[in-house]
C-alpha cells in the first residue's frame, strides 16, 4: 500500500493490516496537528469525501494506493468566509421576497422557492459552524469569532420556531419570522462578513 499526502509518499506494503492501520492514524492524527483538513480521499482511484476512515478500515488488506488530498485550515477559512460573502447577499434578497409569500395564499411553486431558501440557510449555517470549530481550533482571536458565534447559537431556535409556526399552519407568523427575525439575524451577518473582508 503506497500513501501520498503533503508531497510525502509512504510505502506499508510490507506491513500487516495491524500495523497498516496504525501507520494511517497517524498520518491523520499528524494532518489535523498541521491544521491540514482532509478534503478528500482517493482509494484505489476511487474518490471519498467522507466516510473514507471505514473504507480504508475494511480493506486494508487489499488497499493498493492511498492519495490524501487537504487543504491549510487557515486557507480553507478564508475562502470559506470569501464563500460566505458572495452568497449572503443573494440569500438575504431571497429571504425578503420570500417571506412576502407567506402572507397571501402558498402555491405549490411558492412552496418550492421556500424549500430552495431553507437549503441556502442551512448551507450558511453548516459553513458558519465549519468556520466556528476552525477558529476554535486554531486559538487565534479572529475579529469575525464573537459575530459568528451569535449567529451560530441563534439559528437554530429561530428554526425550530419557524418549524412550529409552519406545523400550526401559522402562513403570517411564519412570514413575519422569516421577514424580521430570520432576516434580521441574517442581515447582520452579512453586515458583520462585508465589514471583515478584504477584498
Amino acid at each position: 500500500m503506497i500513501v501520498t499526502y503533503l508531497g510525502n509518499v509512504s510505502d506499508f506494503s510490507a506491513l500487516d493490516v495491524h500495523d497498516r492501520e496504525q501507520k494511517i492514524n497517524q498520518i491523520f492524527s499528524s494532518l489535523y496537528a498541521e491544521n491540514e483538513i482532509v478534503q478528500e480521499v482517493i482509494i484505489d482511484g476511487n474518490s471519498y469525501r467522507d466516510h473514507y476512515e471505514t473504507v480504508l478500515k475494511q480493506n486494508l488488506a487489499e488497499i493498493r494506493e492511498v492519495r490524501i488530498e487537504t487543504i491549510n485550515g487557515d486557507v480553507f477559512v478564508k475562502d470559506m468566509i470569501q464563500e460566505l460573502y458572495k452568497y449572503l447577499p443573494r440569500v438575504n434578497r431571497a429571504i425578503e421576497s420570500i417571506s412576502d409569500l407567506f402572507y397571501g395564499d402558498m402555491e405549490k411553486q411558492d412552496w418550492n422557492l421556500f424549500s430552495q431558501l431553507l437549503e441556502g440557510i442551512g448551507w450558511v449555517n453548516q459553513a458558519a459552524n465549519i468556520i466556528l470549530l476552525q477558529l476554535r481550533r486554531a486559538q487565534e482571536i479572529n475579529p469575525l469569532f464573537h459575530d459568528i458565534s451569535l449567529f451560530v447559537e441563534h439559528l437554530p431556535n429561530l428554526l425550530s420556531e419557524l418549524e412550529q409556526v409552519l406545523a400550526e399552519e401559522e402562513h403570517v407568523a411564519a412570514g413575519d419570522l422569516i421577514k424580521y427575525e430570520i432576516g434580521e439575524l441574517f442581515q447582520q451577518f452579512e453586515r458583520s462578513i462585508q465589514s471583515k473582508v478584504n477584498i
